[in-house]
């Protein structure tokens, strides 16, 4: 279920939207005067290193504005004729609203708009104003449809300036695919870095597609899921049985340096955390050297299987 969001919840919410940014974020306006407190949410998405896509009204971004907005690395900025829609989405987070990026709206101006959750708020996302609602989550149509319509929007938008990642990569938006895409283009990033190892999207319920390499190591299948590595091995259940029982006299929650795991019973896999307060994490890691920092962690589980299973 959405919340409401009068003028006051409007300019507390999207800075937090914006700084709360994991990977992309998406703002749809017509007209551009950005002021103070949007423009310091907009440099900590950027120096997170967070690609911000801004599409404006045809014409309606003056020369200080555009200057101001390309003083940021990561920003690509497009123009549509016929905007007229307020919307500000980062793949968790989505607020529509009669609100622009201007300044007089927010001090001035009457607003309304509402705000839809995609999954479930966490402590990850560092939305701790946010986590203090109750905020349900909206259907998957609802965002379905909205990424559907934000897609076509930059789609058939003309480009003013593109930033270097998206020059330098496919200029894919990816928390405006699909599940099914979404998943695809993670696939392709991970086998990129885990070489050899082939990931492929598995349907795993409803919308919910895990990358996943069905044979990472003989008998051991890896899968990426909600921010974390689910490891099954896939022996009989004899066998299963006797290296669980061997595992556990050895076992320790972070006994591999920079990571957390679990493995609690037969019937469960092995979950593979990062330990976020190890200084591995700390830093503004590129996405490759993430992905490259987690192989370490997977690669560690699978050289203890192969020295108690002999195999």
């Amino acid at each position: 279920m959405a919340l409401f969001l009068n003028t006051q919840r409007l300019n507390q919410f999207i800075p937090e939207l914006i700084k709360s940014s994991e990977d992309e974020l998406v703002l749809i306006v017509p007209y551009v005067q950005i002021s103070k407190n949007i423009f310091k949410a907009l440099q900590v998405a950027n120096k997170n290193g967070v690609q911000i896509i801004l599409i404006y009204r045809e014409n309606k971004l003056n020369d200080r504005e555009k200057s101001k907005l390309l003083s940021l690395d990561n920003v690509s900025l497009l123009h549509h004729p016929h905007i007229h829609s307020k919307c500000y989405f980062n793949g968790d987070l989505l607020i529509i609203s009669s609100m622009n990026l201007y300044e007089y709206s927010e001090l001035n101006n009457r607003e309304m708009g509402s705000l839809f959750v995609h999954q479930e708020l966490g402590d990850s996302l560092g939305l701790y104003t946010l986590s203090d609602h109750d905020i349900e989550v909206d259907s998957s149509d609802f965002f379905k449809n909205a990424k559907r319509e934000m897609a076509a929007i930059v789609s058939s938008a003309s480009v003013e300036h593109i930033s270097t990642y998206y020059r330098e990569s496919k200029f894919d938006v990816t928390i405006l695919m699909s599940v099914n895409e979404q998943c695809q283009a993670l696939c392709d990033r991970l086998s990129r870095h885990f070489l050899n190892k082939k990931f492929i999207p598995v349907h795993f319920y409803g919308d919910v597609y895990n990358p996943t390499c069905l044979n990472y190591y003989d008998r051991i299948e890896v899968s990426w899921e909600d921010r974390r590595w689910v490891l099954n091995i896939k022996e009989p259940y004899s066998t299963l049985n006797e290296l669980f029982g061997e595992w556990k006299q050895t076992y320790e929650e972070y006994e591999f340096s920079g990571f957390k795991y679990y493995w609690n019973s037969i019937k469960e896999p092995i979950y593979l955390y990062a330990d976020w307060n190890h200084n591995m994490w700390e830093g503004d890691l590129e996405p490759s050297e993430k992905i490259l920092q987690w192989k370490t962690g997977i690669d560690q589980i699978i050289a203890k299987y192969r020295s108690i299973s002999k195999r």
